[in-house]
């Protein structure tokens, strides 16, 4: 329940912005719907229900035969309801969810969409490029008592290259006061854990829908190291890692590695180590591309290229994934898309 709390106060954080952004539109003398703000909080039996679908998205052909988006509202059971809209649609589900919501409006891969008995409105190539990051553990025994202080934060992190040549860091190393991807241990023992993991991957993966249903099931294909580089940038993330964990600053603190353990020191021995504990670090990007070929779903404008009306404000527009935490950059997406809609 804890993560549908906070993505409940997540929601309810930024209905609270967009009624700010409409209200300060209306001081300016602008309608809402000008401003291109639209949002939808939707809630049932409790729980919050996020359904920005595909149904909440129909298409028709205009006189001119342009593409052109307009929105509805529904809470499952609850019949769809369709809403005429004056400005425009902001698709801001995230790297997961927007492409859902396009695809199942018709908007995607034509081949993948008919699969589904979808028909294809355009052909685009949502759902591809997935960037994700990912990171893995190596869990210390304490000398002494860890201080409670800041519990289940991470307290630190440094940022690396994995080899001196390198222009930039794509490494990315996290610190912790307690046992992280490591099996549980009933002995009491303290431990903290030095936390690596790769910020630039060059591995994509895809989205993609499991049937036309609005609950089913996505099926997510990260594509985890299926370009070699990146094991190669993990198995060094992890050496460095262990550099740190054996400098004299620690010396107090180290009684020893608890896992993988000090075994694991090959790098056929890594490899195999981050092949079964690896785990995301929940930065989803890439998914609704922005740029100016084929391969882009949307412009630098944020609209979906063509269609009228439509465009996406979240993670899934980055080209590429940034080399840190994707927070402060998926809220510059969602300023400067606000700034971007109030000026036009």
């Amino acid at each position: 329940m804890g993560h549908f709390q906070g993505v409940h106060q997540l929601v309810l954080a930024v209905a609270a912005a967009v009624l700010q952004l409409a209200d300060q539109a209306h001081q300016l003398g602008m309608q809402a719907e000008d401003a291109g703000v639209v949002a939808s909080l939707l809630a049932h039996a409790g729980d919050l229900a996020f359904h920005v679908v595909a149904h909440l998205l129909h298409h028709f052909f205009d006189a001119a035969g342009a593409h052109t988006a307009t929105v509805a509202a529904a809470v499952a059971p609850a019949p769809v309801h369709g809403f005429a809209l004056a400005g425009e649609v902001i698709l801001t589900a995230g790297a997961f969810e927007s492409p859902r919501v396009l695809m199942l409006s018709g908007i995607g891969p034509a081949d993948h969409l008919a699969k589904h008995e979808i028909a294809p409105v355009l052909d685009l190539p949502v759902g591809n490029n997935l960037i994700d990051h990912l990171l893995i553990g190596i869990v210390y025994t304490s000398r002494q008592l860890i201080p409670t202080q800041n519990a289940y934060a991470t307290e630190g992190c440094a940022f690396l290259r994995s080899t001196p040549e390198r222009p930039d860091c794509d490494i990315e190393i996290s610190f912790a006061k307690e046992p992280h991807f490591a099996p549980e241990a009933s002995d009491g023992l303290p431990r903290y854990t030095i936390i690596p993991g790769i910020t630039k991957p060059k591995s994509r993966g895809t989205v993609r829908l499991t049937s036309d249903g609005l609950d089913a099931p996505l099926e997510i294909d990260p594509n985890y190291f299926a370009d070699p580089a990146d094991m190669a940038c993990m198995i060094r993330a992890v050496r460095l890692s262990r550099e740190i964990g054996a400098q004299s600053a620690l010396e107090e603190w180290n009684a020893g590695e608890f896992f993988p353990g000090v075994d694991t020191e090959s790098d056929e021995a890594i490899e195999a180590y981050v092949r079964k504990d690896v785990s995301t670090w929940f930065h989803p990007v890439g998914t609704c591309r922005m740029g100016i070929g084929d391969d882009a779903v949307v412009d630098s404008q944020l609209r979906v290229r063509g269609i009228e009306g439509l465009r996406v404000a979240d993670a899934a527009i980055m080209p590429d994934i940034v080399g840190v935490n994707t927070n402060a950059a998926s809220t510059m997406i969602g300023w400067h898309a606000a700034e971007l809609f109030l000026r036009e």
